[in-house]
């Protein structure tokens, strides 16, 4: 492991990829048993380690997640990259050809494509934005954004999945003086600072809108403040 702890900061808790996800549930759930006296015979296993499909075993409970919509508010208000990729290799698996991250930007891509919407100069490479390879300018997203807010089967679920200013997610603390008349979802990397999502003017009338900011200078609270700036003046209007 290499970097920095931050000076003062006490208990400080870092984060990792699992590098097999279905065999740590597996032993998380063997764990969780084992607490109540329930024990198992054999060690946590995956198909792909046991080579083939597993003997027939009988389901003794099941478990449906929530509903899409509450993952997908989830996914914006907390900024989960893992759901969002989870989000798009489901999607491929759905209305692709397969499971995968590639199925999945081929679907959406024909999805909004049929929906009028333009992907030129726009690449994509996975579903959290996390890839420095992503080029999305923010034309395209506002035209999307727009797009999803004229749809009313896609309206509602999108609206209420994003960051609410001075409430919720990572728009908590920004913009408390608007009245959260202002959904944005953030993003950010070095020397990145995005913002994308609806505002409400205080004649009522809700405008899409896409903030994209690349190699500023000076730090990025600045650069977050010009834009929370910009945002307080349009809301006023």
């Amino acid at each position: 492991l290499r970097g920095s702890i931050p000076l003062g900061s006490g208990r400080f808790t870092i984060k990792g990829s699992i590098p097999d996800p279905p065999l740590f549930l597996a032993q998380q759930l063997q764990a969780k048993l084992e607490s109540v006296g329930i024990l198992s015979e054999r060690p946590p296993a995956t198909q792909h380690r046991l080579g083939g499909s597993p003997p027939t075993r009988k389901v003794l409970y099941g478990h449906a997640s929530p509903p899409l919509s509450a993952i997908v508010a989830r996914t914006n208000k907390e900024s989960v990259n893992l759901y969002a990729e989870a989000l798009l290799r489901s999607i491929g698996g759905e209305y692709g050809e397969e499971g995968s991250a590639q199925a999945g930007l081929a679907a959406i891509k024909k999805y909004w494509t049929q929906q009028g919407l333009s992907f030129d100069g726009v690449q994509l490479y996975d579903g959290s934005g996390m890839a420095p390879r992503n080029v999305v300018p923010p034309a395209f997203m506002t035209r999307l954004l727009h797009l999803a807010y004229q749809n009313p089967q896609s309206r509602a679920a999108l609206w209420e999945s994003l960051p609410v200013a001075g409430r919720s997610g990572s728009m908590r603390y920004q913009l408390r003086e608007v009245g959260g008349r202002v959904r944005a979802k953030s993003g950010s990397l070095e020397q990145v600072r995005a913002y994308s999502g609806y505002l409400t003017a205080r004649s009522g009338r809700v405008y899409a809108f896409s903030i994209l900011v690349n190699n500023y200078e000076g730090s990025g609270s600045v650069a977050r403040r010009k834009i929370m700036d910009l945002l307080a003046a349009w809301a006023k209007l």
